[in-house]
């Protein structure tokens, strides 16, 4: 929408709100346009660009998820493993105390 536009939307008793890009500031202006008491009201604010910090945040949380996945895996493994040789001697022990028995 042109300036003229959004003026003559303001003037008419409608707030009207405009985004401008600033595309090389990584930033963007919110403006407000209104009508109050017979004067136009314009306010406008910032609006930061978080684009690249949340990029590196997302990568962050998924190297970290990453990360914690293989550790639970080597974890499971290493467990498994231990238990499974405590179980295997258990058996054999067993095997021979009942060969004894008989």
């Amino acid at each position: 929408m042109d300036n003229g536009g959004y003026i003559k939307k303001g003037k008419r008793g409608h707030a009207v709100k405009q985004l401008y890009n600033q595309g090389k500031i990584k930033s963007s202006l919110l403006t407000l346009l209104y009508e109050q008491e017979g004067h136009l009201i314009l306010i406008g604010t910032v609006v930061v660009h978080n684009t690249d910090a949340m990029n590196i945040i997302n990568q962050l949380n998924f190297y970290s998820i990453v990360f914690g996945i293989i550790i639970t895996l080597l974890l499971v493994a290493y467990l498994f493993q231990k238990n499974h040789y405590s179980i295997s001697k258990a058996t054999k022990c067993g095997k021979r105390y009942c060969q004894f028995e008989l």
